[in-house]
């Protein structure tokens, strides 16, 4: 089974967004991670050493590290607006 956390700083990004945008990325990460291989949705991260990809949600991309432990686990590093994000 795949799981996720956020990081210190992405939980305190994602906690500055209005409750309906919280929700909808949070909503949009499980839907992701609920698949067989979430990494389908994700784009791998140019010039980033290891496992680094981003997700897209509308204009936001979320920025994770894929750990590859006991099945999976995402662990979310940024959540920035698209123009920011990179």
């Amino acid at each position: 089974m795949i799981t996720y956390d956020l990081t210190t700083h992405a939980d305190r990004q994602l906690r500055k967004l209005p409750i309906d945008l919280q929700r909808r990325i949070i909503k949009k990460i499980k839907f992701y991670i609920a698949t067989d291989n979430p990494l389908y949705f994700a784009d791998s991260i140019k010039g980033e050493a290891g496992k680094i990809y981003r997700f897209r949600i509308g204009n936001w991309r979320v920025i994770c590290d894929w750990i590859d432990k006991n099945g999976g686990h995402i662990q979310i590093l940024n959540i920035k607006p698209r123009p920011h994000a990179y």
